[in-house]
């Protein structure tokens, strides 16, 4: 099931794409999701995704280059349909997905469903977090990659007592001093479709 087109959409971004309106699911969008669901096609673990055979599971969270995961474009068209789907269903939204959001200011618009898509989580996050998440604090610390908190690791040995780094230091990082200038502009491709794309590359030459 995970064989993705020149976009990265997969079965699963299909099933939740409604091409007549965005803001809604048609039947067979949602029967098309559960057969996925009922062969265990999809899954919520990054690690069972990683660990299984090549193009036998979906990551729920799995990219497409335009719209991001299938829950990023559930709250940007305001999908109520998919986003329902999605959130019990396990989907989560993905540091990137919050990158995005942050980057177009789009973040107070969504609030409503961004909270409740964390709360799905275990992740009791407030309005108040989502408008201020520019730089780190405890509340917003899910939203950040994990590149971030590795580069603000290292940085930490430079000298300064823990707790004044900690303290001092670390809220007024912002989260976009450690991305590149490409995924600053939403321009980098996914690494999960740059992997898929490049192994479908290999597989076509060793054909040939």
């Amino acid at each position: 099931p995970d064989c993705a087109n020149g976009e990265g959409k997969t079965a699963l971004h299909a099933a939740l794409h409604n091409p007549v309106s965005m803001k809604r699911l048609r039947n067979c969008d949602r029967a098309t999701f559960q057969i996925l669901v009922i062969y265990s096609c999809i899954t919520t673990s990054l690690g069972i995704y990683r660990s299984s055979p090549l193009g036998s599971k979906l990551y729920i969270n799995g990219d497409e280059i335009t719209f991001g995961t299938p829950m990023l474009r559930a709250i940007r068209f305001q999908n109520d349909d998919a986003f329902r789907i999605l959130v019990e269903f396990g989907a989560f939204l993905s540091d990137r997905d919050f990158l995005l959001l942050y980057k177009m200011k789009l973040l107070r618009r969504f609030r409503k469903m961004i909270i409740k898509c964390n709360d799905s989580r275990g992740l009791l996050v407030d309005g108040k977090d989502v408008q201020n998440c520019g730089v780190w604090s405890e509340a917003v610390d899910w939203s950040f990659p994990p590149t971030w908190k590795v580069a603000v690791h290292l940085c930490s040995f430079c000298g300064l007592p823990e707790e004044v780094f900690n303290s001092y230091l670390v809220p007024f990082l912002p989260r976009h001093w450690l991305y590149n200038s490409a995924q600053l502009a939403g321009e980098s491709i996914p690494p999960r479709i740059l992997a898929s794309l490049g192994e479908l590359e290999l597989r076509y030459r060793d054909k040939v």
